[in-house]
């Protein structure tokens, strides 16, 4: 399931594009929220982004706060312009619960987000640092633990790229890349290692004083390839 990339997408696209408006302008039941929980080594990174109807980004106002808690630890999110982050000191481990609470001075509060993180992502082909052809299909396979796999990657001779805008498939523990869905960058060197970080995530529950939403506990690896030399033919 893609629900939540795309709405991370669309998070990130109404960021870029629309001017925003303070949290004391806005009512808990307008804002829209996108939360990641990403395992980051000893700890978890918190990334929030506060939008209104996904469209116009909201800047939290003086009383207003994002706090993420799991076990004894909790910290503030800090940030602007819509984005906020912050990181908890607590093991990565699979099932760890991680809360996100928005603490408002004049509105309702909405104090219980939640999400556990899913099983760390084991990549079982292709090997680390073997070459692949941009022009062939290329089949990730990773172990069989449930949750939302997602694939990005980058590299010096390649352009950007994401499962959903290059159109893979995801079956079971397999992503599938279609035949030049790395697409090269003409300009640069013809070979190069290629970065794929694959995630896994675990949608958990928005608190329901929010409008919508998601929130997801992601793990994530990343598999280095190397982009083949095109024939000159």
């Amino acid at each position: 399931m893609r629900r939540l990339s795309a709405l991370l997408l669309g998070a990130l696209l109404a960021v870029a594009a629309c001017s925003d408006v303070s949290s004391d302008k806005v009512t808990t039941g307008d804002l829209d929220v996108t939360m990641l929980l990403t395992a980051d080594g000893d700890g978890i990174k918190v990334r929030v982004t506060l939008l209104q109807n996904f469209h116009t980004v909201v800047g939290l106002s003086p009383g207003d706060e994002l706090v993420a808690s799991s076990g004894g630890d909790s910290t503030t999110l800090s940030g602007a312009d819509g984005h906020y982050n912050g990181r908890l000191d607590v093991a990565p481990e699979p099932g760890t619960e991680v809360t996100v609470a928005l603490n408002r001075e004049a509105a309702d509060d909405a104090p219980s987000s939640t999400a556990t993180l899913p099983e760390p992502v084991q990549i079982l082909s292709p090997a680390p640092r073997a070459s692949f052809n941009p022009d062939d299909e290329l089949v990730i396979t990773v172990d069989d633990a449930p949750g939302d796999l997602h694939v990005t990657w980058t590299g010096s001779c390649v352009q950007v790229g994401d499962d959903i805008d290059r159109q893979a498939t995801i079956s079971g523990s397999t992503i599938t890349l279609p035949a030049k869905a790395v697409q090269h960058s003409e300009t640069q060197a013809k070979t190069c290692l290629v970065v794929f970080n694959v995630t896994r995530d675990h949608e958990g529950t928005v608190d329901d004083a929010f409008d919508k939403g998601s929130i997801a506990g992601r793990q994530h690896l990343e598999l280095p390839l190397r982009l083949r030399q095109r024939d000159s033919a």
